[in-house]
């Protein structure tokens, strides 16, 4: 079941990816966590960008520090189209997040937006890990979600096309836990609030984290 839903997510990713890239390409709004992660990183530094989109995240990054080497990956190859047209300097790639492991290039950081409201615990927590194995040890990780509150938990929800999709929406505190537990030591959290669509409060936390074993 939770392989079906992620596999749903990425049909409609790639369906609507232009549509996606229209409605949120602005990330200002998470201005602060991003930068805190990048001020974080060497100089120089090489990126793994897991679930890039349309490359809006990577588009931001490299405006403000230009010196960093990104690799944006996504599992749409529409999103991945769409990443390597917004940023031709960089060399965007088709990647399963769940394949981490493979991974083979050396990097100091791993940047993950929104991509564990498609994870269920299990692939989160092997998520985790295996960032930790990829990055050395200083390495920088960055970890963006929707958390539960008082109004919105996991289960399905509508996107404005219809599609229906479990999203799932991890406590912050296991979600704490976890990265702890993976070997990092988090230098930065927040969570955000913002009405949604449906009358409820969406809290996006982000989480910057460094890698504390060898």
């Amino acid at each position: 079941m939770a392989d079906d839903n992620y596999l749903k997510a990425k049909r409609i990713f790639s369906q609507h990816a232009q549509l996606y890239r229209d409605r949120f390409w602005d990330v200002s709004r998470y201005a602060g966590s991003l930068s805190c992660f990048a001020a974080s990183l060497p100089k120089g530094a090489r990126v793994l960008e897991l679930g890039c989109g349309p490359g809006n995240v990577t588009a931001f990054l490299l405006e403000r520090y230009a010196d960093l080497t990104i690799y944006p990956t996504d599992f749409s190859p529409e999103m991945v189209a769409l990443a390597q047209q917004e940023n031709p300097s960089c060399e965007a790639s088709v990647f399963d997040v769940r394949q981490l492991a493979s991974w083979e290039r050396p990097v100091e950081g791993i940047l993950s937006g929104f991509v564990i409201p498609y994870l269920n615990e299990a692939d989160t927590r092997t998520f985790l890990k295996e960032a930790a194995d990829v990055l050395p040890a200083g390495g920088m990780l960055y970890v963006s979600g929707m958390v539960e509150n008082a109004t919105q938990q996991s289960g399905e929800r509508t996107n404005s096309q219809g599609d229906v999709l479990y999203m799932y929406y991890h406590r912050l505190s296991d979600l704490l836990d976890w990265v702890q537990e993976s070997g990092f030591h988090v230098t930065f959290q927040t969570v955000d609030y913002y009405p949604a669509g449906d009358g409820t409060t969406t809290s996006d936390c982000a989480i910057v984290a460094r890698k504390i074993t060898a």
